[in-house]
């Protein structure tokens, strides 16, 4: 025991000293903005450069850094950090090229220039400095990030210095981007060299969908640039993707499959998204299965979350079926059977005619020695620092970086485990969310409940629980950008109506301050939309996140599942709003998992 005591003041002590010193000026620094000197924040950089917002630090670091800086101590400083001013990047380049790495140097550089948010003035000497080391590729890069990020004023700086109808482009783009008048003739400004930039191209694309010229979008994307030419491919998927439902909702769906398997991806969740919606539109609507098979089994390839192995395996069991190849289809819907915590797991369940889901949680082993690893954290002792200030926020941040470094079921199980005793519950199912992209499923901390949630008898506790997890993760003090608030995320207005309706007292501040009142007041809100839709769930949950009028014009346009004129699950897919489409598979899963294992 004595040694214990030894060890404990020779090596912890210091440690969480240290890090409280540190937390303190991560605090003047991030949440206050004070200057520090450049000696305390080398020091800070050099031991927790794996902070969050240490580019924060970095940045008034190098607004400080000596001129005669010693090299070696730049190469440390940049060990796991990028440049984050001009003067940083001189610095780092400077000496990377003394150095022999020239080609690293270059790769810092660019890097830099085209992804780098910087003052006016910052990249106007950098462009200066810089100009014979980048290419006009480059520059093009910087301004598409420019403009796509919405810098406008930077923007227009850079295309004054490069010229040679860059600041046309530029403007031709903006007047675009913010819906203006008089965008033909900003386009004829532009050069003729310049008239098939890609990023033109898209503004034009992006202008007429803002304007409802369907046959104008239709003709820029005919024309789709390579895309090894297009800087922004996730944006341009978005636009051909509203296109594509708006072909759906008027059921043009020969066209609507058309633009989507035209879609030039090449990677990532645009190349899924786009290949599961040519499947989907073969089979359901086409009667094209084998051609729905060859894009399920393209879609399944690229992805790897549980949540869109499970959603490409079930569609191209069905579209296997549909050809008549039922054994095949059952290994499909066994693959998709893996993964009983997603929606399309689940319906695979009902393919299988399997009523008990194999639920696999990683929550229930030995997690001594990966809470003894995160406790030695610097990281985990600011998050209790922050959270004993106050400061849950900012802890959480703590939380969430922690998480970034963990691979192993133990360690999730431990840090979510530590996070809700630190008392940042929410934080506890945003780590097991993390760990389900990952395959690792944690039931304790990644499906909380609350009592409050039994309160309305004829609303099963498990779908409170359900919405409450999607719309908060159990964030008791949650607000959003629109206005929601609390665990249920009620709009002042919906609250106050509903209070009233049922003879509830009420005050605002009541929806983050009393977290039961804001679950009694969502679960009768819910209530009466279940009683709108007859208790149709997959209705009332879509309504519960884009409003009754939203479920009602889509009732119309696509047919009411509850007389058989659509598959209730054809019908969710066709809801227009990827959020909403999204919201309710998520929470019917969630339904499915509080309901099972009884929590």
């Amino acid at each position: 025991m004595p040694f214990l005591i030894a060890l404990f003041v020779l090596f912890i002590v210091p440690l969480q000293a240290q890090a409280g010193n540190a937390t303190e000026l991560w605090i003047q620094v991030v949440k206050n903005n004070r200057a520090q000197n450049f000696s305390t924040l080398e020091n800070f950089l050099l031991q927790y450069s794996d902070w969050p917002q240490a580019s924060r630090l970095l940045k008034m670091a190098e607004e400080t850094m000596p001129s005669n800086y010693p090299d070696q101590k730049v190469l440390r400083l940049y060990r796991d950090l990028q440049p984050q001013t001009t003067r940083g990047v001189t610095a780092y380049t400077r000496v990377l090229t003394e150095q022999g790495e020239a080609g690293k140097a270059q790769a810092v550089l660019k890097d830099f220039w085209e992804k780098k948010t910087l003052s006016t003035d910052d990249q106007a000497e950098a462009f200066q400095r810089f100009r014979k080391n980048l290419s006009g590729d480059n520059h093009q890069r910087r301004v598409d990030m420019l403009l796509y990020s919405g810098q406008y004023t930077s923007a227009r700086a850079l295309a004054r210095m490069l010229g040679q109808g860059f600041p046309q482009l530029v403007e031709a783009r903006i007047t675009m981007a913010e819906n203006k008048a008089g965008a033909e003739g900003a386009i004829a400004r532009v050069p003729a060299a310049l008239q098939s930039d890609a990023g033109l191209l898209f503004e034009r694309l992006r202008y007429r969908r803002v304007r409802d010229l369907n046959s104008g979008m239709q003709e820029i994307l005919a024309r789709q640039p390579s895309i090894q030419r297009i800087a922004n491919p996730e944006s341009w998927w978005r636009e051909r993707h509203i296109l594509v439902r708006r072909m759906m909702e008027r059921r043009n769906f020969g066209e609507a499959y058309k633009l989507a398997a035209a879609h030039g991806q090449a990677e990532g969740a645009p190349f899924a998204d786009a290949e599961w919606l040519a499947g989907w539109l073969s089979l359901r609507f086409l009667d094209k299965p084998e051609r729905a098979a060859g894009h399920f089994e393209k879609m399944y390839k690229a992805v790897t979350t549980p949540v869109s192995k499970s959603r490409g395996a079930y569609w191209l069991g069905r579209a296997l079926e549909a050809m008549g190849r039922k054994d095949e289809a059952v290994q499909w819907y066994e693959n998709a059977f893996q993964y009983p915590t997603t929606f399309y797991g689940q319906r695979a369940a009902e393919r299988l005619n399997r009523s008990k889901l194999p639920w696999k949680w990683a929550d229930g082993g030995d997690t001594s020695g990966a809470r003894a690893q995160i406790k030695g954290e610097p990281r985990y002792i600011a998050a209790q620092i922050l959270k004993s200030r106050g400061m849950t926020r900012e802890a959480a941040m703590f939380i969430d970086s922690l998480a970034e470094n963990i691979i192993s079921p133990a360690g999730y199980a431990a840090l979510g485990k530590m996070a809700v005793e630190l008392g940042v519950q929410y934080e506890g199912v945003v780590i097991a969310k993390e760990a389900a992209r990952k395959n690792i499923f944690l039931r304790e901390v990644g499906y909380p409940t609350r009592t409050a949630a039994k309160t309305v008898r004829s609303v099963d506790p498990a779908m409170v629980h359900a919405l409450i997890r999607q719309e908060s993760q159990f964030d008791s003090r949650a607000l959003s950008s629109a206005g929601a608030r609390g665990l249920m995320q009620l709009m002042p207005a919906t609250a106050q109506e509903t209070a009233k309706k049922h003879g509830i007292g009420h005050r605002k501040e009541w929806l983050t301050d009393r977290p039961e009142h804001n679950i009694r007041l969502g679960t009768l809100y819910f209530k009466g939309l279940l009683d709108r839709y007859d208790n149709a769930y997959p209705l009332a949950v879509a309504a519960y996140n884009a409003g009754p009028g939203n479920v009602n014009k889509w009732l119309k346009l696509f047919g009411d599942p509850r007389t058989k004129q659509i598959h209730w699950l054809d019908w969710v897919e066709l809801i227009p709003i990827s959020e909403t489409r999204n919201y309710v598979q998520r929470v019917l899963e969630n339904q499915r998992i509080y309901q099972d294992e009884a929590l």
